[in-house]
Formats: C-alpha cells, structure tokens, sequence
C-alpha cells in the first residue's frame, strides 16, 4: 500500500510542464510514424479507389501532407484543451464537494491521468505493426479495445465511427486514474471518487460524444 502511494505522490508531484512536454513527445512521435510508414499513395488508393479518381486522391494525398504538419503544430494545444476541459468538469463538480480543492489540483489530476492516453498510442503502434494487417486509412483509425475496435467489421454508419472510439476501455483507465489521483487529496475511499469522476467527467464525456455525434451525422 505505502508503494502505491509512493508512485501516486511521485507522479503527481512531477513537474508540470516536463510531465506536458513528455507526453506532447511521445504522442508526437507515434503520430508521426504512423505518418511516415503508412500515409501514402497506395492506402489512399486502397481506401477511395472505387470512389473517386486518381487524380483526387493525389490531392487528397497532398492536402493530407500539408495538414498533418499543421495538426503536430496544433497537437500541444489540443492537448492542453483536452486536459483542461476535464479538470474544469471536475472542478465544477468540486465547487459542491467538501472539502474544495482548487483548479490547479484538477489540472495535475487531468494531465497526469494522460498517460491513459498515451497508453493508447502506444497500444495503437503495437496492434499497426504487429497485429492488424494495414490495408486503408479505416485500419489506421482503430482504436483497440473499443467499441467500434468491437464491431469494426460490422456494416456501421460512419458518423458512429467517433462515439464508438472513444467508448474504449481506455476511458475506463483514464477514469479510474482520476479517481485514484483524486483519493491521495480528498482521502476518500476509491468507490467515492470514481462515483464523482463519473458523476463529472463522465457526463462531461457523454457530452462530447454527443457534439462529436451531431458534427458527424451532420458533414455525413
């Protein structure tokens, strides 16, 4: 238990901006080798072949290269949005609980628990090359240990495609590291603060999965 407790205060205490530099690497680097390796001329073809010309997909290729460099620019600050949607979710959540605890504590609770995250990145990489075999940019979207990682082969409508990803059991972990995080503050006992994690960030999530949803059904 004291070890536990000792990775628990050891993580939370890291430093910040390492901690948010070391993961803007990690999810830097795995983008960019699922990038180098697999975003190319023939999975485009493989993917939008039947659907649309030859010439198209060049642009489409084209395009997909001046935008990824764009995305890994913007990725430190999707990143930072993300972490501080869910320690605001949780903060309002707090304003009730007694005892309160500031936002800064919900934002090292939030990033910390990205290494859920990065677990997912790390997990897409291991499937990518060693498990699935790689055929369109579909493949390359799988998020496994999802619903749509589930039902992938099912005969699904593309705007589901988002609300399944993240239906995975990667939100559980991200959760439940919320909720022990959150136990070495309050000292409250896990069932408590995974009950306020769900009762927060999990209607926090829903919502989400509901915009991205609407969004999808809506381009689609």
């Amino acid at each position: 238990m004291n070890i536990v407790l000792s990775k628990k205060k050891n993580l939370l205490c890291y430093n910040k901006f390492f901690f948010f530099s070391s993961i803007c690497l990690l999810i830097t680097y795995f983008t960019f080798w699922n990038y180098y390796f697999y975003y190319n001329e023939d999975i485009f073809t493989a993917t939008y072949g039947e659907q649309i010309s030859y010439e198209r997909i060049l642009t489409l290729l084209t395009n997909g290269e001046k935008y990824f460099w764009i995305s890994l620019i913007f990725l430190p600050i999707v990143i930072l949005i993300r972490v501080s949607y869910t320690a605001f979710a949780l903060s309002t959540g707090g304003f009730f609980d007694v005892p309160k605890e500031k936002f800064g504590v919900y934002y090292n609770i939030a990033l910390k628990a990205e290494v859920a995250v990065v677990l997912v990145y790390v997990a897409k990489w291991i499937f990518i090359e060693f498990v699935w075999e790689v055929k369109t940019l579909n493949d390359l979207s799988l998020t496994p240990f999802s619903l749509y990682h589930c039902f992938a082969k099912s005969n699904l409508p593309l705007w589901s495609t988002a609300a399944l990803s993240y239906i995975s059991i990667w939100e559980i972990l991200y959760m439940v590291l919320i909720s022990s995080f959150l136990g070495y503050y309050n000292h409250k006992p896990f069932i408590k603060n995974i009950a306020f994690t769900l009762s927060t960030y999990g209607v926090a999530l829903l919502f989400w999965i509901v915009v991205l949803t609407y969004i999808a059904i809506t381009i689609t």
